[in-house]
């Protein structure tokens, strides 16, 4: 089902709807917009910078490096047309399921969350209790189809908080006998936060980690071909002893025996709190787009230095099997959204640097974005009409089942990375440094390359204002460029928003203000 193909001219019908004052393009399919670059980024300067690229190190790829987490009360149909053409635009390898949160609460039976909570001392989550509650719409014939249509394989999460264990093998029994590869299989969600239902279940990390060995015996027992990961946390410094503790105890207990340890990576836009609010989202101006795009680069030097990630064995692999960026959109215990980057099209150039930087660590197997479809403060599918946050301007709608700005950026990645066994750094000579948060230093322009023994591929971001001369003369190999680009504040709710051109190489490729570039 998938194509590396995935902006075809000529093959849309475009039906326009006038709402709320903009244009909803209401096709399913991505066009070729070469003409819709915007005026102020075709502006060459004289003394546009020129940057020397060549290969750095390499790296192992696993095939199914790509991998989005799926909270399945989100997806209403797996085998909806639109639904299945925009997960093959992201083009994973992996999906996650039923997901997160999601998943120590799942009914693999009932194809939904648990009916009777009764014996939960907090009850469900309250983002669980309302239209998600009564979904149904994911049962394992469900999730076979959803896989089958995107040529995508699983990572289960086992339900360790509201099932037991015989009740999980069943599952993953029946997932086999119904074709699913029961290759991924991931011990339950962030059971190391203080919250009464993890620790009615699990007191303490050592109980968490003496049971997830018991499951981790029984699931190899039955299918020893699958990986297994249990629950890590890198938490931040002032986190209670629960979280502080928790990977060490893991590597006395469970890890010995599992495959990986899981990680989720969030991180916030490292700007100060807002005085007044704007008139307009998104809430940052455009001097603050450096600290913004900085925060990838200053996080992940900080994670490679916390001596709870330092407690991973190095012989074990990691999934980060949930990322993004992270603001605060909780207020008084409320699901009431209050961005002020999330949907922007820096939103996106955040999370695909975050994503490139997490190939600097071999040892990370999958990355899993968080999530695959729902609202613009997480979604890469934008799921329905009102999916769009602007706390500025509620009435703001969406392209159901376009791509988020965190789809549009991450999309290219997914292509070049599809099949590829090999990754390595690309090192670019005389690129210009950029200030972020406390002055942090990171490069401008930030790219890796993936191969195989067939072919070759590579993603190429440019993060600043400044257009970039880019020589790929040490670079063999690559016929066409395929770039996309916008204004750090634009507002990804449709297809039409950024502008997208194929072009061939010669030499020397221009890479516009805040793009990424798809070589090929």
């Amino acid at each position: 089902m998938r194509s590396n193909s995935v902006r075809i001219k000529n093959i849309c019908i475009l039906s326009c709807l006038i709402s709320v004052g903009f244009i909803i393009n209401s096709c399913s399919q991505r066009i070729d917009r070469q003409a819709n670059i915007k005026p102020q980024l075709q502006q060459v300067s004289a003394a546009e910078k020129v940057v020397k690229a060549e290969l750095g190190e390499s790296r192992d790829l696993s095939p199914d490096f790509m991998c989005y987490n799926v909270n399945s009360t989100q997806v209403a149909d797996w085998q909806g047309r639109d639904f299945v053409a925009a997960v093959n635009q992201l083009s994973p390898s992996t999906l996650r399921i039923p997901g997160g949160d999601v998943g120590n609460y799942w009914d693999w039976q009932r194809g939904g969350l648990i009916e009777d909570v009764s014996s939960l001392p907090a009850g469900l989550p309250f983002f669980l209790r309302f239209k998600a509650r009564q979904y149904t719409a994911s049962k394992l014939e469900d999730f076979k189809a959803g896989l089958a249509n995107s040529n995508t394989k699983p990572i289960f999460v086992l339900n360790m908080l509201t099932a037991g264990l015989e009740s999980q093998l069943k599952m993953l029994r029946q997932a086999k006998a119904l074709g699913m590869k029961i290759e991924y299989v991931e011990l339950g969600n962030e059971f190391y936060f203080n919250i009464p239902n993890y620790k009615k279940t699990f007191p303490n990390p050592r109980a968490y980690g003496l049971v997830a060995k018991e499951w981790t015996a029984a699931v190899k027992q039955e299918f020893p071909n699958a990986k297994v990961s249990v629950v890590g946390v890198v938490p931040a410094p002032n986190k209670p002893p629960r979280l502080q503790h928790w990977n060490k105890v893991m590597r006395g207990t469970v890890l010995p025996t599992a495959d990986a340890i899981t990680l989720h990576i969030y991180n916030d836009h490292g700007l100060k709190d807002l005085k007044t609010k704007p008139d307009s989202y998104p809430y940052f101006p455009a001097d603050q787009v450096p600290t913004i795009l900085g925060e990838p680069f200053r996080n992940w030097q900080s994670l490679q230095n916390d001596s709870n990630y330092q407690a991973i064995p190095d012989d074990k692999q990691i999934w980060i099997t949930e990322y993004n960026l992270f603001e605060d959109i909780f207020q008084d215990g409320k699901d009431k959204p209050i961005p002020r980057v999330a949907g922007s099209w820096t939103h996106g150039l955040y999370n695909l640097a975050t994503s490139l930087l997490f190939l600097e660590e071999a040892r990370i197997e999958t990355i899993c974005n968080h999530s695959l479809s729902e609202g613009s403060i997480f979604g890469a599918v934008l799921n329905t009409s009102d999916s769009f946050v602007n706390p500025a301007n509620p009435n703001m709608t969406a392209m159901p089942m376009s791509l988020s700005a965190t789809g549009e950026a991450l999309s290219l990645l997914g292509e070049a990375t599809q099949d590829m066994t090999v990754a390595t750094q690309i090192e670019f000579a005389n690129v210009m440094q950029q200030k972020g948060k406390d002055n942090f230093k990171y490069p401008a322009v930030y790219g890796w390359q993936f191969s195989n023994n067939r072919d070759r591929q590579a993603v190429i971001v440019n993060l600043s204002a400044q257009a970039v001369e880019l020589d790929l003369s040490n670079l063999s190999g690559y016929v066409n460029y395929q770039q996309i680009s916008g204004d750090a504040q634009d507002l990804v709710n449709n297809s039409t928003v950024l502008a997208t051109e194929k072009r061939a190489i010669n030499n020397k490729i221009r890479l516009v203000p805040y793009s990424v570039s798809k070589l090929y």
